[in-house]
This record gives structure tokens, C-alpha cells and sequence, in this order.
């Protein structure tokens, strides 16, 4: 078999230089293992791959010296002179394919790890504005969004993440808002990296939030405002009704000492013998008790008067089909539904119309209550007001039933004969 002395310059040149280019990347290997912190049976690995490539590489080189000299003698170094071509060339095949095995699981690491750079394209990808700088403001990390943030407000990318933050305090103290209509809340953090002091300034959008928030401050100007005229409405009803029982008292004393006149005459006209003049004085120590503690007894309200200033009061208009009970239980429970209805299509449904229909017949009252509001989202449920309401009604003997979909209604059925029958259920409804 030829020996690799036997071979031509060409062919012995040309292992020359593929042994070189197999030390350059064995070399590469050696860096890029020590550089990525593999474990140490890697690092071994490499070392050992790069000292047989040498070594390889300095025996072919010695061997082309002593062609040259003249002198074929064998030497420790030049050893493989003697050697058969086939075993060098098997050596570079298995020293090529660990250098292959080697950049395959360098590739995958790399692939599978944190680098800055993948950290740098992560952050690029973000929504949110995101810097990290030092002390004396000397960026360290920007993402695109931030840069896009301070070159739209201040005509630059951030050089000074300390300057950058001051300037934000001092022309936005409340909101910063872009020109693309996003509002956006900033924050910054103080991290503590070893024995450094790093800071992590962060732009979050907070367009939806901030837009609900104004929304919820809309309606809560609106409910206080309802809120006020219900309050003014309260005020006037007890003006009202304090002036109403006032007058009630006074028609009712007017009354009482107009009949106690009457009494006295009928006394003083009477014979001595038949004149009572002990139920005379009890008639008139009664009314001077009442004239002095003022107090009588009171006269029936116009309740639904009553109701029709509440709607006005929170603009509201009531549209009635049919009449209102003339039977005073009866309409106090239907005023009560009415009043509720107002209630809920100022605070939930946000309508200004009210419509009842009424129907009366010998056996039953039926009332249906519904509004131009909007339609509950969900079924409602009943509590407060509705649940009080619905608990006067059956005890009365009625029944309330209410709908959800499409639309709100309220319908209340009072049965005439219970309502009008002798105290069996009037006590009740009380």
C-alpha cells in the first residue's frame, strides 16, 4: 500500500489544507463551547478534537519538510510519513465528523437558550413600552415601542432614560396621550442587580380602561344629578304632605267645634230638666285637649297627584290608559307599583316614559307597568322595593308577575271581590 511519503505534493497539499481548515473550526468549537458554558465532558471533548487536529496538521507539515531535506528517517514527529495514505484519511473523516457532531449540538443550544439578542427581538414584539437604564441614565435596553413613544413627544429616541422620565413628569403630569389617540400610563422601578442600581421604566396602554373610567364618571354625574331631584322630591313630598295633614286638622277642628256650637245651642234650648250638661263639657274639655296638644285626626291624600309631581320632578312622564281604582286599597297597591316602575326607569332603564294600562272589571283589576327604557340584560330579580311590593299584593290575594324579554313589564291583578269584601284581606294590605 502507498505510504503518505509516496503521494504527490498536490494530494499531500491538499490534506495540508483541509487539516487547517479542520483546526480553524475545531478551534471555533473550543471558544464557542467555553463561551456557552457547556458542561466540562464537552469542553474535554474539544480540547481533545483540537489537539489531534494539530497534531495532524504539524505531521503533515513535518513530513513535506523532510521530502524536501532529503531525509526519510522516521522521527517522533514524522511518523505519519510512513504511515498508509488510507489511515490519514481515515483520521480527518472521524475528526470531520466529531467537528460535525459538535457544531450540531452547538446549533441546538444556541437555538434552545437566552440570548441577548432573542431577548432584544422579544421585547421588540411587545404592545407596551419597555426601557431599562442605569443611574446616570445611560440606556441598556429600549424596545422599539418606547423609541416610537418618545420620538412622537419629544422629536427623539430616549439617549437619557433619567432625562426622559423627567421630562414626562413635567409636560404630562396627568395623562400622556399619542397622536394615534392611546393613552398611556407610565411607570418606573428601581431593580437591584448585584451591586448595581438599575432602573425599569414600563408605558402600559390604558386606552380602554381610561375610557371606561370617563364613562363611569358621566354616570355617576348623571345618577347625582337624579339622585339631587329625588332628594328635592322627597323634601317636597313631605312639604306637601305635612301641609296637607296641617289642613286636614284644621277642617277637622272647624268641624268638631262646629258641631260642639251646635250641641250648646240645642242645650240652651232645651228644657233645665232635660239638658245634659255633662256630656256637654265632655264635648268641650275633647276639642280644648285637641286645640292644645293640635293634633286631629288626618284626611285622606291624593296619592296619585303625589306621584305625577314625583315623575315631573325626575322627568318622567306617566301615560295612563284607563282609570285609577276608585277603591282606596286598590289604588294605594297600584300607586306603589307605579311608584316602583318610576324608580327602576330612572336608576336601570334610563327612560323618560312611563306607561300603565288598566283594566277594570266586576271580578279583577289588572295594571300592566312598562317604559321606553332599555331592556334588562339579564332576568330580573327581585329585591327591595319589588320584593315588598310583590309580598303586599299576595297578601291581598293578588298575584304580580313580571317579564324580563323583550321588554320590562310589570303586571299586577287584584281581585275585586277580596279587596272590597269586609276586612278579610283589607286589614292585610296594610
Amino acid at each position: 500500500m502507498i505510504s503518505f511519503y509516496e503521494l504527490s505534493p498536490i494530494i499531500r497539499g491538499l490534506f495540508g489544507t483541509f487539516a487547517s481548515l479542520l483546526s480553524v473550526v475545531s478551534v471555533y468549537i473550543l471558544v464557542t463551547v467555553c463561551i456557552l458554558r457547556m458542561e466540562r465532558r464537552y469542553v474535554l471533548q474539544a480540547i481533545l478534537l483540537i489537539g489531534i487536529v494539530i497534531w495532524l496538521l504539524q505531521e503533515i507539515k513535518i513530513v513535506s519538510v523532510q521530502i524536501n531535506n532529503g531525509d526519510l528517517s522516521g522521527t517522533f514527529l514524522g511518523i505519519i510519513g510512513s504511515f498508509p495514505w488510507i489511515p490519514v484519511v481515515l483520521i480527518l473523516l472521524v475528526q470531520t465528523i466529531c467537528a460535525g457532531m459538535f457544531l450540531k449540538l452547538i446549533w441546538h443550544r444556541k437555538r434552545n437558550m437566552l440570548t441577548p439578542g432573542s431577548l432584544k427581538e422579544s421585547l421588540d414584539t411587545l404592545p407596551d413600552g419597555v426601557c431599562f437604564f442605569e443611574k446616570d441614565g445611560q440606556p441598556l435596553l429600549v424596545n422599539t415601542q418606547m423609541n416610537r413613544i418618545s420620538s412622537e413627544l419629544f422629536d427623539a429616541e430616549i439617549l437619557n432614560g433619567e432625562q426622559f422620565w423627567t421630562d414626562l413628569r413635567n409636560h404630562f403630569p396627568d395623562i400622556v396621550e399619542t397622536k394615534d389617540g392611546k393613552i398611556w400610563d407610565f411607570r418606573r422601578k428601581t431593580l437591584k442587580i448585584r451591586r448595581s442600581v438599575v432602573y425599569e421604566l414600563t408605558a402600559c396602554d390604558v386606552t380602554e380602561q381610561y375610557s371606561l373610567r370617563r364613562e363611569l364618571e358621566k354616570r355617576n354625574k348623571s345618577l347625582g344629578e337624579i339622585n339631587e331631584r329625588l332628594r328635592l322630591y322627597g323634601q317636597e313630598v313631605d312639604r306637601i304632605t305635612r301641609e296637607q295633614e296641617i289642613l286636614s286638622a284644621k277642617i277637622r277642628l272647624h268641624d268638631d267645634v262646629g258641631r260642639s256650637l251646635l250641641a250648646f245651642r240645642s242645650y240652651l234650648e232645651q228644657p233645665l230638666e232635660k239638658r245634659n250638661r255633662d256630656e256637654l263639657l265632655r264635648q268641650w274639655y275633647f276639642h280644648i285637649g285637641v286645640l292644645r296638644k293640635e293634633a286631629s285626626p288626618m284626611e285622606k291624600r291624593d296619592q296619585w297627584v303625589l306621584l305625577q309631581k314625583a315623575a315631573k320632578a325626575v322627568n318622567v312622564k306617566i301615560l295612563l290608559e284607563g282609570e285609577i281604582p276608585k277603591d282606596e286599597k286598590a289604588e294605594s297597591m297600584i300607586i306603589m307599583a307605579i311608584h316602583e316602575c318610576l324608580t327602576n326607569t330612572v336608576k336601570h332603564a334610563e327612560g323618560n316614559e312611563l306607561y300603565v294600562k288598566i283594566f277594570n272589571s266586576s271580578t279583577e283589576i289588572i295594571a300592566e307597568i312598562r317604559n321606553n327604557g332599555k331592556a334588562p340584560i339579564h332576568t330580573v330579580k327581585e329585591s327591595g322595593g319589588l320584593l315588598n311590593l310583590r309580598h303586599v299584593v299576595e297578601r291581598a290575594g293578588g298575584r304580580m308577575e313580571i317579564k324580563s324579554t323583550p321588554q320590562f313589564v310589570l303586571r299586577v291583578t287584584l281581585m275585586t271581590r277580596r279587596i272590597t269584601n269586609g276586612k278579610d284581606k283589607s286589614d292585610d294590605c296594610r
